[in-house]
Parts: C-alpha cells; sequence; structure tokens
C-alpha cells in the first residue's frame, strides 16, 4: 500500500511540474504584433486626434514613424510600457503616442511605421483618416470674450421624425477648471431623449476671435423627434468651480469659487417627410441594414415555418418595426414577434439591432420563393430606399399525414400458396405463441433501452462539459460586477476580459499563439458563429484593451451585459 501511494505521489509532482512547465510556456509565446491605431479616423478640420503605434510582446524600442504631413504634431511622442499575466498568459506592451491635428479638409493616409527588432525590420498597418470641413465655431462677440462659456450643438437644425439628432453641451475654455456640473436642461417636449452616459470624446483646441480656447464635450444627448413643427430649446445652465485667489494657496488648501454658466438656447425645425412613402415603409428615418435567414428550407404541409429578419440602423428604435407579409400566398401567417434587441454606440451615434421572427405555415405543396424587403428614409441620399434580404426558397413537400398511393395488397385480401414452409412461415408460428412473443419484446426493449441510455448519457457529458464552462464563465463575469458595484474598475475589467478570452479560447481549443484579440475573432469568423456575437465580442476587448493599456478605466456597467449576452450567444 505504501509503494502504490509512493508512486501516485510521483506521479501528482511530475503531473505538476509538467503543468508549471506549459503554463510558464505559455506566457512566452503570446501572439506578437505591431500596428497603428488612432481615436478617430472621421475628424474636422482644426481638431486634433491621437495616434498611437504599439508594440505587443516584441523586444523592440526604436519605433519610427513615418512623415505625417499634413497634419501638425501638438504632442508626443509620449512613451508608455505595461506588462499583465491573464489566466496564466503573460503580454507586454510599449507604444509611442502622438496628439496630431487636422490643418486641412480631404482625405489621408498615414504611412506604415517601422522598428527593428531581432535584425529584422518590422512594419505597421496604415491609417486613412478623413478630414471634413471646419466647423463652425463662431459665437457671439459676447461669448468670444469670455474666458469660459458652454454651447449647445446639434448634428443638424433641420431634421425629421425619427431621425436621429445628436445634441451635445460643449465647454469652451481658458481657464484650469476643477469641475463643470449640469443643474438644470431644457425641456425636450417633442422628441424621444436618450441620454449618453459613455462620452468618450478627446478635448480639441479652436480658435475664437484670435484666442485659443480647450473644448470638451461635457453631456450628450440623442433625440429623436416625434412630430413635425419647430421647436426652441431653452438655454440648459452648469455649474462650474474654478480656482479662488492669486495662485499662493496650498495644495491642501486651495478655495474655489462656483459660477453659473447658462448655454445658448437652440432653434430646431422638424419637416414633414415626402409624400411617396412606398407600401412597406413604416416610419424608419436615418441609415440602415437589412439580412434574413431561413431555418428549415424543406418542409411538409401543415409544417411551420420559421423565418428569422435582423435590421440594424440608427433611427428611432421606437419605429423600427419589421416588415408586413413577407411570405408569398399559400401560407398561413401569424404576427412577427421581437427575439432580440440590443443598442451600443458607434461614434457619436446609437445603432439599434432588432432581430423578428417570423412564423408561417404552407397550406400546399409546391416550390416557392420570395424576397423579404425593408424600406426607409434616407436623409442622407433624401429620397425613399427599399432593401432586400437573401432570396428565400421554401420546398413543401406533401403533408406527411396524406395516404400514399401503395402497390401493397390490403390486409382484407387473402391469398393460397403451395410453397414449402420457410423460414418467414416457421417465424410465424413460433411469434404466435404467447410466452415467445412476450420474452423477444422484453429483450428488444431492454436493447433499445440500453442504446438509448448510452447515447443519451455521451450527449448528456458533452452538454454538461459545454455547459459548465458557460456556467463557470457566467459565475466570474457575476464576481467582476460585484467589483464594479465595489468600485474596484480595475479588476472588473481585468476579470471580465480574462473571463470572455478564456471561454472562448477554451470551447473552441484556440491555440495560445491565436488568443490575442484579432486571432479569437477570426476563429469566430471562419466558424460561422453569429455576427452579433463577433461584434459583441470586439466591443468588449476594445474597451477593455484600451482601458487596460492607459490605465484609465471607464465607469461602463454595459460591458458585464454584453458579455452576459455574448456567454450566452456562444453557449
Amino acid at each position: 500500500m505504501y509503494r502504490i501511494k509512493s508512486i501516485r505521489l510521483v506521479l501528482m509532482w511530475t503531473g505538476v511540474m509538467i503543468l508549471l512547465a506549459v503554463t510558464q510556456a505559455i506566457g512566452y509565446t503570446q501572439k506578437a504584433g505591431f500596428y497603428l491605431r488612432t481615436d478617430r479616423t472621421e475628424i474636422h478640420e482644426g481638431e486634433s486626434f491621437v495616434l498611437e503605434a504599439i508594440l505587443e510582446n516584441i523586444d523592440a524600442r526604436n519605433i519610427r514613424l513615418p512623415d505625417l504631413s499634413p497634419f501638425e504634431v501638438l504632442q508626443g511622442p509620449a512613451t508608455s510600457s505595461s506588462m499583465s499575466i491573464i489566466n496564466g498568459r503573460q503580454s507586454s506592451s510599449y507604444s509611442h503616442k502622438y496628439v496630431l491635428k487636422a490643418v486641412k479638409k480631404g482625405q489621408f493616409e498615414i504611412a506604415p511605421a517601422t522598428c527593428l527588432a531581432a535584425g529584422k525590420t518590422l512594419k505597421t498597418n496604415a491609417l486613412k483618416v478623413t478630414v471634413l470641413a471646419r466647423k463652425n465655431t463662431s459665437a457671439p462677440v459676447a461669448e468670444g470674450d469670455k474666458a469660459t462659456f458652454i454651447r449647445m450643438e446639434a448634428s443638424a437644425t433641420s431634421v425629421y421624425p425619427g431621425q436621429q439628432l445628436v445634441l451635445d453641451y460643449v465647454l469652451y475654455t481658458r481657464q484650469n477648471l476643477e469641475s463643470c456640473n449640469l443643474e438644470s436642461e431644457p425641456s425636450t417636449a417633442g422628441f424621444f431623449a436618450l441620454p449618453v452616459n459613455d462620452v468618450r470624446d478627446q478635448p480639441q483646441r479652436v480658435q475664437i476671435k484670435g484666442r485659443e480656447y480647450y473644448t470638451q464635450v461635457v453631456k450628450r444627448v440623442l433625440l429623436f423627434p416625434q412630430k413635425t413643427g419647430d421647436f426652441t430649446l431653452d438655454p440648459a445652465v452648469f455649474v462650474i468651480s474654478l480656482p479662488d485667489g492669486d495662485g499662493s494657496q496650498s495644495f491642501f488648501f486651495r478655495q474655489f469659487r462656483r459660477e453659473k454658466v447658462s448655454t445658448n438656447s437652440l432653434q430646431l425645425k422638424v419637416r414633414k417627410l415626402p409624400e411617396n412613402a412606398p407600401p412597406s415603409f413604416s416610419g424608419c428615418v436615418g441609415e440602415f441594414t437589412m439580412k434574413t435567414t431561413l431555418k428549415k428550407p424543406t418542409v411538409a404541409v401543415g409544417e411551420t415555418v420559421k423565418l428569422e429578419l435582423e435590421i440594424k440602423g440608427d433611427g428611432d428604435p421606437n419605429l423600427m418595426r419589421p416588415p408586413g407579409q413577407v411570405f408569398p400566398p399559400g401560407f398561413e401567417t401569424y404576427e412577427p414577434s421581437i427575439i432580440y434587441e440590443n443598442s451600443f454606440q458607434d461614434g457619436r451615434k446609437q445603432i439599434t439591432v432588432k432581430q423578428f421572427e417570423y412564423l408561417a405555415v404552407p397550406q400546399k405543396e409546391g416550390n416557392f420563393g420570395f424576397v423579404p424587403g425593408f424600406s426607409y428614409y434616407s436623409p442622407e441620399a433624401g429620397k425613399y430606399k427599399t432593401i432586400k434580404g437573401d432570396s428565400i426558397r421554401i420546398n413543401v413537400l406533401p403533408s406527411t399525414g396524406t395516404p400514399v398511393t401503395s402497390n401493397k395488397p390490403a390486409a382484407s385480401e387473402t391469398f393460397e400458396s403451395t410453397k414449402e414452409p420457410s423460414v418467414s412461415d416457421t417465424l410465424g408460428s413460433i411469434i404466435r405463441k404467447p410466452l415467445i412473443v412476450v420474452a423477444m419484446v422484453i429483450v428488444a426493449l431492454l436493447t433499445f433501452l440500453g442504446i438509448y441510455l448510452k447515447g443519451r448519457k455521451r450527449q448528456i457529458t458533452g452538454t454538461n462539459k459545454s455547459g459548465h464552462a458557460a456556467d463557470a464563465a457566467l459565475k466570474k463575469l457575476e464576481e467582476a460586477r460585484l467589483m464594479y458595484h465595489k468600485g474596484d474598475l480595475s479588476g472588473y475589467y481585468h476579470l471580465l476580459s480574462g473571463t470572455v478570452n478564456g471561454y472562448i479560447t477554451e470551447k473552441y481549443k484556440i491555440p495560445h499563439e491565436d488568443s490575442g484579440m484579432k486571432g479569437i475573432a477570426s476563429y469566430l469568423a471562419a466558424r460561422n458563429t453569429d455576427s452579433e456575437a463577433i461584434e459583441l465580442y470586439n466591443q468588449i476587448m476594445q474597451k477593455c484593451e484600451l482601458a487596460l493599456f492607459a490605465g484609465t478605466y471607464a465607469d461602463d456597467a454595459s460591458l458585464y451585459d454584453k458579455a452576459s449576452r455574448l456567454i450566452s450567444l456562444l453557449r
């Protein structure tokens, strides 16, 4: 017995040492990367943006940027480095950060950056940046003479019902402010208003009346007009805190004075939509896409057909209704139902995704084809548009309950036979004996039961493995949520990103060298994973990587909801 225990102990410690060696190897085999990225690819003339050249898991420091003209370098390079170990995987990064200013309008391409590593020259990706015409930052004389003022600025002042309007409260200052808080805001009667909680616009520098101001969006609201007419948004009131005194105060005994600042008022006009709306128009205004999925292309008469239709766009979420009749004649149809709805920020705008499920029952056999369509009004194009989904083909077979013509004789017909008794005749005579029949039925049932239970056991085992992994991931996400509510944002971001990456790499057996964000996204796309899951993964990891990289953690509770939704989709 002692010898057996010793062998077990040796085997256990051998396994532990192998595990430690594998873990150590994993820590040094992270995927390397060298790339350029920016916080915005579309800016206005005179605005600034951030450009970063990033080395991941590469031992090099000599980053060289290309000629950045016609952009003006305002700051940089600011260098930063970090190292982290998540789920036993060690990774490191090093970056150069620049703040660039757009000095003229046009479309420009920033050439790849280079660096020398292990005797080889590495190159990043190129970046395309679009510079739009300068924003109208003209201010009334009274405001241009102030050191600090706040303006309401709308993405458009003439819109249509249901069109998304971005309303920004923009701070302009030449002073060092301690704080800026909203005290009262105007009524938005006649609009469906959605406040944006996570505004990440970079501070900008603009010239007004020969003076340089720093600007920052301090609040953003999305407005969706509900009716036509002329509307006036009254001024909002903010309270700002400014250092008081001549600057001789100590750090611990600084004094501040509070001042109230009122914004401008804003005139908005909501116009009536053109009259020539197509029959399938349901009120959506903006830009939209649509896709369709047919669950089962071949069914029998009387069998339910399921069609999923997804609409994605920037219009009023309440007006994103499913198209009416999509099935051709010959189908009994039912009202579509919403099976999924989600909204997320894309730049300054909100994008909404809705999925609808249509149920229909074919009443006759045959081959049916149709193309679902969705109509909306495009303010950019100034006209109604109708987009088409994929062509749908349904093959309807005869009902399984319909009598089928057969050449076999009816049971009532009798035949005489002059053949010698065959094996089948002998078997028939045996079956006629009651006890033998009962025994044969019991044996057959036990055999089938054994086969079924064995298969069921395998199925449950496989399902349990997948389900346990998902349950464990959701439990980890719950721990991350608790960290968020306790104010531990660093732990929240670390645990959330580690859980999502760990679950996906384990589920799909992704090699560790491909377990970076791009590698995982590529694996998901190659396996025809639902586009929503891929989009959620990219949103989660972009925010997490940026937060972990910069060491600045935004108060974003939506990441937990997105991660939970992602695990549920992949489960």
